[in-house]
């Protein structure tokens, strides 16, 4: 079984050295961004600018509140408010490890709002028990759901060697998982407090599919001596990973569509709201730009 190393980090891992952890050959990352639709956590702009810049693959995630007075929709849309997707990024990630009677419904809205705002599907962490007990309708997990990507968090007991190399319990209601933290006690170089460590189930060009089959720079490389677990996969390049502005074209600049686009992924990516795309793109409707459209944007000074 081939794996990809990684690693999940929020402010409970302090301030992080991202060169060491490239150089110690972990190439994706999951940082927190937000929970429960009121906090955000003060190190994920740090984190995700410092990761990025090492060229590992990285998602954000929203830690899920199952009850309160934000629902599914609202803690969606606060999380979105709060990071920066682009096309080289690994899906938003919900983020589920509380429980409430009301957990499925506010699920769904969760995982709706994120879709129908970034054309990304998301990825669902959570574990065993929770997938067997919480997520179940008649015993199966509902086909919405099912159809997600499981990262499966099934490490062993806290003071347990972290040496399996497949999870101890799959659940058999939802058995393909493709992302398993397998660690909750991890060391890693550049990081001084114990860190979650997770595999991805596949190479490094199949977990760049999970970011629309794009390499950010520097993914795949690592240091001498140190290596992925996987075989080192060669970086490519493409034209999507960068906006194709013409600088010939007059005010506003314009962009052209690439597979995996949206127009709030694009706004995103240009650092402008929504409003302001739409206003200089007139359009019945927004939601169905296609490949290959130009977008006009605010030019650069």
């Amino acid at each position: 079984m081939e794996f990809i190393r990684g690693i999940d980090v929020s402010h409970w891992q302090g301030a992080i050295d991202w060169h060491s952890v490239k150089k110690a050959g972990i190439q994706f990352a999951f940082i927190k961004a937000t929970e429960g639709g009121f906090y955000f956590d003060d190190t994920f702009n740090f984190n995700w600018e410092n990761a990025r810049k090492e060229g590992l693959l990285c998602g954000s995630y929203d830690f899920f509140h199952a009850s309160g007075d934000k629902n599914g929709r609202m803690q969606a849309r606060f999380y979105l408010d709060h990071i920066h997707l682009e096309l080289t990024d690994l899906p938003p990630v919900l983020d589920i490890e509380t429980l409430s009677s009301n957990m499925l419904p506010w699920i769904k809205q969760w995982v709706e709002e994120v879709t129908a705002r970034t054309g990304r599907k998301p990825i669902i962490y959570t574990g065993p028990s929770i997938i067997t007990n919480n997520l179940t309708e008649f015993n199966k997990v509902p086909a919405w759901l099912k159809e997600l990507v499981l990262w499966l968090a099934n490490p062993p007991a806290k003071g347990t060697p972290c040496n399996g190399t497949q999870p101890s319990f799959v659940p058999a209601v939802w058995p393909n998982w493709k992302i398993w933290q397998y660690c909750w006690e991890g060391s890693v170089p550049g990081i001084k407090a114990d860190v979650d460590l997770d595999y991805f189930n596949g190479t490094l060009a199949e977990l760049s599919q999970l970011a629309g089959g794009n390499l950010p720079v520097g993914a795949g490389d690592s240091s001498p001596g140190e290596s992925s677990t996987s075989t080192k996969t060669t970086q490519t390049t493409s034209t999507a990973t960068n906006p194709v502005l013409d600088p010939n074209a007059p005010n506003p600049a314009t962009y052209t569509v690439r597979p995996n686009d949206t127009l709030w992924g694009i706004a995103q990516r240009f650092h402008v709201s929504l409003d302001v795309l739409k206003a200089l793109n007139p359009m019945d409707d927004f939601n169905l730009i296609q490949i290959g459209d130009v977008v006009n944007i605010p030019a650069r000074e």
